[in-house]
């Protein structure tokens, strides 16, 4: 079921309500659209049943956010049931990630059952608000054959534009009784037609392992961070240049499976091992984990680029130039109190307005306009019309650069004209 809970602990609401249940397994984590109002769950497979309706392999819901009121049915805004083009008579396809863009647009990947095996395909679809559909004409499989599913998927994002997108396969099964199959790949696909740039085979035999890659980290400068999975050890991590070349890999002391490295805001990769004795979805040998350690263990590697967060845009934030940049003022009155000044409602992609007092008394305007085809710079542009003190905060999300504009106590405001404010036209 889809549960949301309010921070304090109370169920809000529940779909399917409380006395049915959905046959389904989910894999995908949920995903939010980027104002926050649509809510997008994905059903991996399971039995269809009579209890329920939408209760297929594979299928993919919408919830309406936008008020706190409303049972999960009624919340239900579409249901799509992702059917490859390509191949429409074939069972339809089991999603495991789901990532969506600053556009709005919903990726989703996993596998299509075929007459033996599955195969790991991607796939755009479009909310129109009352249903979805496909972007592509038809789904891009990543991995044809064997037991292929993926199991990763992460959006490189510029300026609020999806640039490319980057996914995993990986090996449910490996069939001939063995638990796992060497495996999987890692792609960077085109967003505008899903037509792959290159993939990169870590075979892990190689490596003295097996298992399949698991899921994606992006670091700010690029740096793909993933892993292949191991048995019960051998698992590995690797980082890939943006060209899918290996740029260095880590061993751990077990297996990576159905989990992804995490790069902390400071810098520094995170990931965790474990030990099992079977692969995801097989049942564990009766006594094939005697005497094996199956504690996990964590890991960090310090030093890496930081990775900042992305602009989040809320009542103190203002995020413009297509979402790259994030912008925060701070204000302080000569007797001392102080505070966050608050985002007007009006505002265009690149400007946008600050209110410290009364929503209707403006206090700043602030833009943020690309001038890299003229002095390879982004600029920042800002106009006062206050005395107090404040200090202007601008943030390039995509290197974690942030520059101060300060205005001290008693002075009017002075323009801010700064046409050399961020060389990091070249940075993604």
């Amino acid at each position: 079921a889809v549960y949301a809970v309010s921070p304090a602990g109370e169920l809000l609401w529940r779909f399917p309500s409380q006395d049915r249940s959905w046959s389904n397994i989910f894999l995908a984590a949920p995903a939010l659209s980027p104002d926050g109002r649509t809510l997008y769950v994905a059903g991996a497979w399971g039995p269809t049943t009579d209890d329920w309706d939408v209760a297929v392999p594979g299928t993919i819901l919408a919830f309406d956010l936008s008020s706190p009121e409303g049972t999960g049915e009624e919340r239900l805004r579409w249901v799509f049931q992702p059917v490859n083009q390509a191949e429409p008579w074939m069972a339809s396809v089991w999603t495991t990630s789901l990532a969506v863009g600053s556009d709005g647009t919903l990726w989703a990947s996993g596998a299509q059952r075929e007459i033996l095996g599955f195969s790991a395909v991607l796939f755009a679809l479009r909310d129109e608000g009352d249903g979805a559909s496909l972007v592509w004409p038809r789904m891009v499989y990543l991995d044809r054959g064997r037991a292929a599913i993926s199991l990763g998927l992460a959006l490189r994002e510029v300026g609020g534009v999806t640039a490319r997108i980057y996914a995993t396969s990986g090996n449910a099964f490996s069939g001939l009784g063995q638990r796992y199959a060497a495996g999987g790949k890692l792609y960077a696909v085109d967003p505008a037609d899903g037509s792959p740039l290159w993939d990169e085979a870590f075979d892990p035999e190689d490596f003295g392992g097996k298992g399949s890659m698991t899921g994606i980290a992006l670091g700010a400068d690029g740096t793909i961070y993933t892993g292949v999975s191991g048995e019960t050890e051998g698992g590995r991590v690797f980082a890939v240049r943006e060209d899918g070349v290996l740029a260095w890999q880590q061993p751990v002391g077990g297996l990576l499976e159905w989990s992804h490295p995490v790069l902390g805001p400071a810098g520094g990769l995170y990931f965790a091992d474990t030990r099992r004795c079977a692969a995801a979805f097989l049942p564990i040998e009766s006594g094939a984990c005697d005497g094996l350690d199956i504690d996990p263990h964590l890991y960090v590697i310090p030093g890496l680029p930081a990775n900042p967060q992305p602009c989040q845009p809320d009542s103190d934030t203002m995020c413009l130039n297509g979402g790259r940049f994030r912008v925060e003022v701070e204000w302080q009155t000569a007797a001392g109190g102080s505070g966050m000044g608050q985002v007007a409602p009006s505002g265009t992609a690149d400007s946008g307005l600050f209110w410290f007092f009364r929503a209707t008394n403006w206090e700043l305007l602030v833009k943020v306009l690309d001038g890299c085809g003229v002095n390879g710079h982004f600029w920042v542009f800002a106009a006062g019309t206050t005395n107090l003190r404040f200090d202007l905060h601008v943030t390039d999300t995509s290197t974690g650069t942030t520059v101060t504009y300060s205005n001290p106590a008693g002075h009017p405001a002075d323009a801010i004209t700064d046409t050399f404010a961020f060389a990091t036209c070249q940075t993604p």
